[in-house]
């Protein structure tokens, strides 16, 4: 499929451009010079800085099969007087997920000045007639993120680590920055999981690529994010030709024709998404949701961190300097209900270093009026924290209805409303129930054995005197131990999967 979609590229050459020999050097020479010089990274943007506008499309691929595209169009602009940059985005795409089909659309309208460090950022995802937009305002020392969803408003401040290189978009001009072995670090908004990111980018070589019969001069850079890695071939003006992802996604530069042409979803093999990136086992494992005990070793090539606590012990080793090994012991919990906190004690005495997870958040409102009211309707009389930690996971496995096709990071409200979803859904329902009645609870994700194959997944965990494990997913309180934790906190602790989606290899070594 992408040799196929090679050819079609050949009207994307770049026609009546100068040939990468007869550009103006003076830009990326004066970035080289200034970077010797050890200036910081918004100078060497705006040494590079673009003196044209520009239209680029892209088809998006998993696996070699077209499912969607990107437009990216930035232009030279003027904003309360000043020379600014406008950089608009649209991605669109179409998948299959656990057998659904997911339709999503992302929008972007990203303001930065002349030495492209953000402004503004107008960000919003709409997938099955669910929306979550934000809007991002950039001061001196914080982000003020204005978020909406399910026609609620909410507002979280973001603050910008000390001495951050805060950019726009790092695929836009660091390729020209510095020379072949040279890095550099940056920062940026990450809109969905409301947070500031650090990510490096550097050029590993120049490299001749050939795209419909014509042979481009690139630069070819790597970006390392917590999201993962992207690696990615730029011509000497800039522009995007090829992308490389994690999850066995590419893009490709194609023309407004190509991009648009969006085939039906047809998978063979495999079936989706998640079938793509769950991870085989070559033991299987008998009845997974009985396992009181699991031992595993898990080995990645992009490096990845697995969570050790009071369930899960995790000994690491590097055999190879790009190699990481895991072997994880897990033990499912047994909850002796009488040794619970009362739940009147646990709302008086919650530790100082767990109140964050008691609060309120752009993604769990624990203290709308129809969570708060909710929560305590489910809880009702009860006046122990485990029961009444059981109480409301049994309502959100009674309420909820599994729906794959939705393709948003939905916030509690949004769920209560439509009470459908995937696992990640469930457990955000739970955590905010789960704070409005006084609990504190954070979600945690990883992986779990279903079918053959440990998928990625997600659930919470609640403080009861001690932390538990809650998966709102399963019908009773026993959370197995095939579910293996790599990352907890709030909702943003949902992405630090996303760098290892599709890089992980597990072997069982022992279960029972």
């Amino acid at each position: 499929m992408l040799s196929t979609t090679l050819r079609r590229t050949r009207t994307s050459r770049p026609a009546r451009r100068p040939t990468p020999r007869r550009l103006a050097p003076s830009l990326s020479a004066l970035a080289r010079r200034l970077y010797r010089k050890g200036a910081p990274l918004v100078v060497l943007l705006a040494a590079c800085g673009r003196a044209y506008a520009q239209q680029s499309w892209m088809g998006i691929y998993f696996n070699g099969t077209k499912i969607g595209y990107t437009r990216v169009d930035i232009a030279k602009a003027t904003r309360a007087g000043k020379p600014a940059y406008r950089v608009r985005s649209l991605t669109v795409t179409k998948m299959a997920l656990l057998g659904q089909t997911v339709e999503q659309r992302i929008v972007m309208d990203q303001w930065s000045n002349a030495r492209w460090m953000p402004l503004t950022m107008d960000f919003s995802m709409d997938s099955a007639g669910h929306s979550t937009s934000v809007l991002a305002v950039f001061g001196p020392k914080a982000v003020r993120c204005k978020v909406t969803s399910a026609g609620q408003v909410t507002t979280k401040i973001v603050p910008i680590p000390k001495g951050a290189n805060l950019i726009t978009d790092p695929t836009i001009t660091l390729a020209r920055a510095v020379k072949p072995g040279r890095k550099l670090r940056f920062h940026y908004l990450n809109p969905v999981a409301l947070v500031i990111e650090a990510g490096t980018a550097e050029v590993l070589r120049r490299e001749i690529l050939s795209l419909g019969g014509v042979a481009y001069r690139t630069m070819v850079v790597r970006t390392s994010m917590p999201m993962g890695s992207m690696t990615y071939w730029q011509d000497l003006r800039g522009d995007m030709l090829k992308a490389e992802m994690v999850l066995g996604l590419t893009m490709l530069k194609e023309t407004r024709e190509e991009a648009l042409s969006i085939p039906d979803v047809k998978y063979a093999p495999p079936s989706d998404v998640a079938e793509a990136i769950a991870v085989k086992a070559e033991k299987p494992i008998d009845n997974p949701r009985a396992v009181r005990h699991l031992k595993l070793r898990m080995s990645s090539n992009s490096g990845f961190a697995a969570v050790t606590d009071a369930r899960q012990k995790v000994a690491v080793s590097h055999p190879e300097p790009t190699t990481t090994v895991a072997e994880i012991g897990i033990t499912a919990q047994d909850v002796d209900p009488s040794a619970a906190m009362k739940l009147a004690d646990l709302r008086k005495n919650v530790p100082a270093q767990l109140k964050e997870y008691l609060r309120p958040t752009p993604y769990l409102q624990a203290t709308d009026p129809s969570i708060k009211s909710t929560a305590k309707q489910v809880v009702g009389a009860e006046t122990n924290s485990f029961w009444a930690v059981d109480r409301l996971r049994d309502w959100v496995h009674r309420n909820m209805t599994t729906r794959a096709d939705i393709g948003v990071l939905r916030s509690s409200v949004d769920i209560y409303k439509e009470r459908v979803g995937v696992c990640r859904d469930y457990a955000i329902l739970y955590a905010a129930l789960a704070r409005a009645a006084g609990i504190p609870t954070r979600l945690a994700t990883g992986l779990v054995y279903v079918n053959g194959a440990f998928y990625y997944h997600a659930w919470a965990e609640s403080y009861i005197g001690k932390w538990v494990d809650v998966d709102p997913t399963l019908p009773t309180a026993f959370v197995d131990a095939t579910h293996v934790k790599l990352a907890h906190g709030d909702v943003a602790s949902m992405f630090a999967v996303a760098a290892v989606m599709g890089n992980l290899k597990a072997e069982v070594l022992e279960y029972n």
